[in-house]
């Protein structure tokens, strides 16, 4: 049977929605996996060997992507023709033969040229929640103006992108929960991630672990455990550099164990700070393996769960206790 649906995913949290979304759908689909999630040949490979996705694709990164226009007129006329013809020298994939395409990440390349050559498609949250949290990360230049006549001239002359589905060729928005969206309501389709989860067998639950290549290892069983979810704190520009996003997290490791807890540490897939020999925690676990996967199984359980404002922390229900210090910690960092 062809496969009527496809994916385009940037990480790894991509892939594991995607994953869950043709397991708990029963959806005959395809995959592009970008060449920005680290490791992806062997992400492809266990996906491949998998069977989860008909057709599992690379799209490699490269800086020479996107066309650059060389003038104001070029990019009137000729913006969108000439950058499909550039992704279509390395993507060998009819994208218009899908029922439905898939993307979470509307403003990366393959985003353009899906506006590029005119073809519906479907934007799902690039995070859990990304569509409430966007105005406190570093893609808030990414939320539409509500007065700009420049921004909407360019939207009904079609020229340029517009990302978080605003473009005409978006059909829907799924979040989470539209609670406090910050981009307009028109597309916003809800679908909470808990009811999405809840569907998935034990069989499927194995299947995701094999593929993310995720396995027990806990030093302390049966302790006091405590988990810390970290973020890229410095490269979105939250605290003044990587020093003192260490100093964040010391600071609250050093509290934790005060308090006698055994700190485990799951870093942010962005979070380029190497916290190995830093800040003597328990145990530090795989910052590419989305936090949801670590609580699928239920083997792992921590008495607390903290983090600075990442939303991860709320599909962290292997935690007796979910903690948010929120952005006002960082005041004195």
């Amino acid at each position: 049977m062809e496969p009527n649906s496809i994916f385009i995913c940037s990480t790894y949290y991509h892939v594991l929605i995607a994953i869950v979304k043709t397991l708990t759908l029963k959806l005959t689909a395809d995959i592009i996996v970008c060449s920005y999630i680290p490791d992806f040949q062997k992400l492809c490979k266990r996906l491949t060997n998998s069977g989860i996705f008909v057709n599992v694709s690379v799209f490699a990164r490269s800086k020479t992507n996107q066309y650059r226009c060389r003038n104001k007129l070029d990019k009137l006329f000729h913006l969108h023709k000439r950058n499909a013809k550039v992704i279509e020298r390395k993507l060998k994939i009819d994208l218009k033969r899908y029922e439905f395409v898939y993307i979470f990440h509307d403003d990366i390349e393959l985003g353009h040229y899906l506006q590029d050559i005119k073809c519906r498609y479907h934007l799902l949250e690039d995070a859990r929640d990304f569509m409430r949290i966007i105005p406190k990360t570093v893609f808030a230049n990414l939320i539409p103006p509500k007065h700009s006549f420049k921004y909407w001239l360019k939207k009904f002359l079609g020229v340029g992108y517009f990302p978080l589905g605003q473009s005409k060729y978006a059909v829907s928005i799924e979040v989470n929960d539209k609670t406090d969206i910050v981009i307009p309501m028109k597309k916003i389709k809800e679908a909470p991630k808990e009811q999405m989860f809840a569907l998935l067998t034990e069989e499927h639950k194995d299947i995701i672990s094999d593929v993310f290549a995720y396995s027990l290892k806990v030093d302390v069983l049966g302790m006091k455990r405590a988990l810390v979810l970290t973020q890229p704190l410095s490269f979105e520009h939250q605290v003044s550099d990587d020093n003192a996003q260490i100093r964040v997290y010391q600071s609250i490791v050093d509290n934790l164990r005060a308090k006698g807890y055994f700190v485990y540490l799951k870093p942010h897939p962005r979070d380029t700070v190497k916290y190995d020999t830093l800040l003597h925690c328990s145990g530090i676990i795989d910052k590419n393996i989305p936090a949801e996967v670590i609580s699928l199984k239920k083997e792992l359980t921590f008495k607390k769960a903290v983090t600075i404002n990442s939303t991860s922390i709320y599909s962290m229900d292997i935690a007796e206790e979910r903690v948010a210090l929120g952005l006002e910690y960082l005041e004195n960092y």
